[in-house]
């Protein structure tokens, strides 16, 4: 017998890898699609398997469901994060994981008070490259990191009647930082802990009609002593992605989301890491989540911690509105 998953949203990343990488993990399968669009949740239902509801009360009543995926826009995570705990689901909810940190304290709550899972669909942890900065950093391979430097340059402009405009207008949209900065906040807590202090700017350069921002910078001081700058633009055209990591004995500055070998900047006695990149990158935190489901453990990286990269987006929105340095207690 598999797992059933029931996915709330019929959004572009369940079309893109989630449903993909549900279907090829080996003990599970898509039992239901939930969408406000029967038309969205039946066409779902007949590509992937499963039934469509309208209802989000129906899916979480279906007993074939043990497993719910949130992959709805933001403002909806934590409402529909809560019913499917309170229903005895465990969920996995696609990035960020909320608006707020109090959605996200109150998401983890209802999680234990339940005792269901809760986990944030964070792929980056799994993939291969990662892995290896992490086990170089445990090591120590580039001494005390001290630095760290991420950009996230691209353009988004999404017309009027876009799917996506919701990103830069609405509670849901929070400007790249939100949308694909959360992925290298989340990752750089992985790799170098938690964060003490934040301070940021965050301004609608060029598109004053936008409700989010287009030009984001981020500090982070890390209770480990290192510094992030984080630079989120999406208003660069030839903007080009940076990923850097500086120590005190080496650097590593390669990109984790691509397939590119990894070294170490200044220190040839470590050996190149020939990096590979995967099919899908979803599947990874798919199967440890079912895992941990069957086996009836918690998921290798629980909501607590993937709600980090919200307070921390949280914190620099706070910093840039106020001025002022955001302290972590």
């Amino acid at each position: 017998m598999t797992v059933g998953w029931g996915i709330v949203g019929c959004s572009d990343i369940v079309r893109r890898r989630a449903a993909d990488a549900i279907l090829a993990q080996p003990d599970s399968h898509i039992a239901a699609f939930f969408s406000h669009s029967s038309a969205l949740a039946d066409e779902h239902a007949a590509r992937y398997g499963g039934r469509g509801y309208t209802n989000l009360d129906a899916l979480l009543a279906d007993e074939d469901v043990s497993i719910v995926y949130v992959a709805s826009p933001v403002e909806r995570h934590a409402p529909e994060t809560i019913a499917a705990a309170n229903a005895g689901k465990h969920v996995l909810v696609e990035k960020p994981m909320a608006l707020t940190a109090a959605q996200c304290d109150a998401m983890i709550a209802a999680a234990q008070a339940n005792s269901v899972h809760c986990a944030v669909a964070y792929y980056a942890r799994w993939l291969p490259k990662v892995r290896e900065m992490k086990r170089l950093l445990d090591e120590q391979a580039l001494g005390t990191v001290v630095r760290a430097h991420v950009a996230q340059l691209s353009e988004f402009n999404p017309a009027a009647d876009d799917p996506k405009i919701w990103r830069v207008r609405g509670r849901a949209g929070g400007g790249a930082l939100a949308d694909v900065g959360s992925h290298r906040l989340d990752l750089l807590h992985y790799l170098l802990g938690p964060p003490v202090a934040v301070w940021a700017a965050c301004d609608k350069t060029t598109h004053p009609d936008w409700q989010s921002p287009d030009t984001e910078t981020v500090f982070v001081r890390y209770a480990s002593g290192t510094h992030l700058t984080l630079v989120c633009n999406w208003n660069t055209p030839h903007g080009v992605p940076a990923w850097e990591l500086h120590g005190t004995q080496g650097s590593i500055v390669s990109d984790p989301w691509n397939a590119e070998p990894l070294t170490i900047l200044g220190r040839d006695d470590f050996p190149v890491f020939e990096s590979t990149y995967p099919d899908n990158a979803h599947f990874g935190v798919v199967h440890d989540f079912a895992r941990a489901d069957i086996e009836n453990r918690p998921p290798e990286f629980p909501a607590e911690q993937g709600a980090w990269a919200t307070r921390i987006i949280e914190a620099a929105q706070t910093a840039s509105q106020t001025g002022r340095v955001v302290e972590f207690a």
